[in-house]
Formats: structure tokens, C-alpha cells, sequence
């Protein structure tokens, strides 16, 4: 090997490196345990817009808040129904819509810290793209 190859090889473990440490540290600052035991009045729209999707009307009629963002919660939802719910797809919809839906409060509050966890480390690499690695860190 010649010594450049060595070399960039040590600064792509090096980035790889600073890079998992910076996901980790943006989930660690991020992170919802213990969670709140209040319901910001914001959350409410990621526990009954995807909710809603599942009448088969897959248009949100809701445009406040990212749109993509509601499908995924959707799909995540739908993902935690298949693998811990005994109940029928109605009366899972209806007990987290008028009963009680911190569990899916929290699923969507972790969903949404490693969400920001990639965005962290997607601004480093842009950053590092443009202005170079020590800048694309900083700005992750």
C-alpha cells in the first residue's frame, strides 16, 4: 500500500468514527426517556393523522405538519399492531384514538429522535461535502 491509501484510509475511519459518535450523541441528547407526562397539544396530530389513514382515505386532508412524516407514523403504527395487538384492527384504531394512545405517543416520540439522530449526521455530510469534514462535524 502506498502511504496516501494508508492515510485515507486512517481519515475514513476516522469520519466513520466521528460520525457514530455524533449519532449517538443525538440520540443521547434527544432521547424521550424518562417521557413526559404531558401531551404537547403538537403530538396529538402524530397520534390521530395516521390513525386516520387507515379508513382506506389515504389524502391526510392535513397539511400543517410534513405529510411524509404522517405516512411513516402510519405505517410504524401499523407495524406495532401486527406485533403486539390481540385486538381487531377497529377496536385497536378506536382504543388509541378515544382511549389511550401514550404507547403510540412514545413509539412516534423514539421514531421521531432517531428521525433527528439521521438528520444530525445528514447535515455533517452535506457540511463536509461543501465545507470540509471539520466544518460538516460541527454542523451536525
Amino acid at each position: 500500500m502506498y502511504v496516501t491509501e494508508i492515510f485515507s484510509v486512517r481519515i475514513q475511519r476516522l469520519w466513520l468514527t466521528a460520525l457514530a459518535v455524533l449519532f449517538l450523541a443525538a440520540l443521547w441528547l434527544r432521547w424521550p426517556e424518562p417521557g413526559p407526562g404531558w401531551i404537547h397539544i403538537d403530538e396529538r396530530v402524530f397520534l390521530i393523522e395516521p390513525l386516520k389513514l387507515w379508513s382506506g382515505d389515504f389524502n391526510p386532508h392535513f397539511f400543517v405538519y410534513p405529510t411524509l412524516h404522517i405516512y411513516l407514523a402510519a405505517v410504524l403504527y401499523y407495524l406495532y399492531y401486527l406485533c403486539s395487538s390481540d385486538l381487531s384492527l377497529a377496536q385497536f384504531v378506536a382504543y388509541h384514538f378515544f382511549v389511550d394512545g401514550a404507547a403510540l405517543l412514545d413509539l412516534c416520540r423514539s421514531f421521531n429522535t432517531v428521525l433527528s439522530a439521521v438528520t444530525a449526521v445528514v447535515i455533517a455530510l452535506t457540511g463536509a461535502r461543501l465545507y470540509g469534514f471539520g466544518i460538516g462535524l460541527t454542523a451536525g
